[in-house]
């Protein structure tokens, strides 16, 4: 009769240990990489980057790190989830979602001061023939419920985006200064404000960065305010405010507009340009005032002295 082999005692236990690491080991089976560091409570909770920006190849694999910071002053339960940044409720949109990105973690717990670092992985399939994958990834405290009749749960989130362009896959890169106005065509003074909307016409976001330049009758330029680079997802709009803070002014004004891209064949510039007039009454009244007071002394005196100098010969 044969008897079976029995493991060593050290492996069974080396195997028990193992086991129990993946299992407990962390959220996903990853040991959580969180750091001590001596942050300040401030009631809040910091999450950088505020958006992420990925090119991805057909059958390539990016990842991008965020980090959680906590501020809050005790000790935190958060989660994280991913879902669709547009066309939410396309079940096509939500499985690209589902199998292309990853988010390294679900759920943590951070002391006052702790800060968490996970990765978020996007794989995109050497099949795919879209050119882009927009998702949002939501990280918040897990609500805690307040004290009295009425419980609430208080939930704190933060979402970042994530814009993924599928390189080479039919990408149309096309957008266009679709308005530029004032919010007023004739000013008495400043501040002058000019409204800029630029469209994105293609199939995957844009990040212009714009500028808007004020010329005087003369043609000179006495102004020039750059705008933030912003991102603008296919077929939508972003509207940007320029404020030109010059007090007193005086006369036509010419708004050139700017916004430069990248599109299918290099760097692009969308222009438009609108005018504006200006009149500063306040200052025209009080140079009015007192020359027509002046005018009319002068005029009074003169007529008093005429009406003297004739008695004047009258009486000779």
């Amino acid at each position: 009769m044969k008897t079976k082999k029995r493991l060593p005692s050290k492996i069974k236990v080396l195997v028990t240990i193992f086991i129990l690491l993946m299992v407990f080991g962390g959220s996903n089976g990853h040991a959580l990489n969180i750091e001590k560091l001596a942050e300040k409570a401030e009631g809040r909770f910091v999450v950088s980057p505020g958006e992420i920006n990925l090119k991805v190849k057909p059958g390539e694999t990016q990842k991008a790190k965020i980090l959680v910071s906590n501020r809050l002053g005790r000790k935190t339960d958060f989660f994280v989830k991913k879902e669709a940044l547009i066309n939410k409720d396309d079940p096509q949109v939500k499985k690209v979602i589902q199998e292309w990105v990853k988010v390294e973690v679900d759920s943590f717990s951070l002391e006052q001061g702790d800060r968490i670092t996970f990765d978020v992985t996007v794989k995109v399939p050497s099949t795919a023939n879209i050119p882009s994958c927009y998702a949002v990834i939501e990280i918040g405290t897990k609500g805690n419920k307040t004290k009295g009749k009425d419980k609430v749960k208080v939930v704190s989130q933060i979402s970042i985006p994530l814009y993924v362009e599928i390189e080479g896959v039919k990408a149309i890169k096309r957008g266009r200064l679709a308005e530029l106005f004032t919010d007023k065509l004739i000013y008495s003074k400043g501040p002058v404000r000019i409204t800029n909307v630029f469209e994105n016409q293609g199939n995957v976001h844009l990040q212009p960065k714009g500028e808007v330049s004020i010329y005087n009758l003369t043609g000179a330029k006495v102004a020039q305010i750059p705008l933030k680079p912003r991102t603008v997802l296919p077929h939508s709009s972003i509207t940007q405010e320029a404020v030109w803070n010059e007090k007193w002014l005086l006369g036509r004004y010419t708004v050139v507009s700017k916004f430069f891209y990248a599109d299918n064949h290099g760097n692009h510039k969308a222009t438009k340009v609108t005018v504006f007039y200006t009149f500063p009454w306040q200052i025209a009244l009080l140079i009015a005032l007192p020359l027509g007071v002046t005018h009319y002394l002068i005029a009074e005196l003169t007529s008093i002295y005429k009406i003297n100098f004739t008695i004047g010969i009258g009486k000779k």
